[in-house]
């Protein structure tokens, strides 16, 4: 029950109060009335006498006090207990993350992180992933080892934030869905991939302000509670941008 909620009297609404629970002076608290039969010599004749405290004097048999109602509407019935129709306090959006690591090579590194996160974070989170061919399940969160690309897309399109290596299909998958993108590039010393080409990659976006990038796993796992994703304006449109598409009419039409 939240304070300021108003409480119904044990008694329901629109009752009157008993005479008995009245707060009223010493001489009227605990009058009872008697009704007393005269059979004298007018046996038809009956009168009503009321008790009256010693030294007092005869009290009157009608109460002239305005009965005492309850207008309030907390309960619908009488006995009922009194229900709260005001709206919860909302707590904090629940984040929807989709985790990618592409369908050739495992990502253990990846998962393993995002996985740990999981486990320890305060935010309220939702996490699906599609694992691939990777050694590592999962324990914190759903996932899958491949989705058709119908499935696919509806993650996609379901999530709040996208968690990847730097591979460019996720990458413009990610944009062109017009979902934030937080990428961890793999390392080819590390036999992730077969060179460095995703560090590269990684750096010149990042540069570009496209996507965001941890560059270790223990930096992914502070970025996910310390960066608003939400807030993110990392996007890229279907369509190829006016400048480039006049710059290709001009070359075509030179011939």
């Amino acid at each position: 029950m939240r304070s300021g909620e108003p409480v119904e009297s044990p008694s329901g609404p629109n009752q009157q109060p008993d005479a008995s629970q009245d707060h009223a002076s010493p001489d009227t608290s605990q009058d009872h009335a008697s009704v007393i039969s005269n059979r004298g010599s007018n046996p038809d004749t009956t009168f009503a006498t009321r008790r009256r405290n010693p030294g007092s004097e005869e009290e009157n048999t009608t109460d002239p006090r305005s009965p005492i109602t309850d207008d309030r509407s907390s309960s619908t019935s009488e006995g009922s207990q009194i229900t709260d129709s005001r709206s919860p306090i909302k707590s904090s959006a629940e984040l929807k993350i989709f985790v990618t690591v592409g369908s050739d090579v495992p990502f253990d590194r990846l998962l393993v992180a995002v996985d740990e996160w999981a486990a320890t974070t305060s935010k309220p989170v939702k996490i699906f992933a599609q694992i691939g061919n990777s050694d590592y399940q999962p324990a914190h969160f759903e996932y899958c080892k491949f989705l058709s690309p119908t499935e696919f897309k509806e993650r996609l399109s379901g999530c709040d934030l996208v968690v990847a290596h730097t591979g460019m299909g996720s990458i413009l998958s990610a944009l062109r869905a017009q979902k934030p993108i937080l990428t961890l590039p793999r390392h080819g010393s590390l036999g992730e991939t077969r060179n460095d080409h995703q560090l590269a990659t990684a750096k010149h976006l990042l540069e570009l302000g496209i996507i965001h990038v941890a560059f270790q796993a223990e930096e992914l796992k502070q970025m996910l509670d310390t960066v608003d994703f939400t807030d993110s304006d990392k996007t890229i449109t279907q369509w190829a941008s006016e400048s480039l598409t006049g710059q290709l009419n001009q070359f075509i039409n030179r011939s």
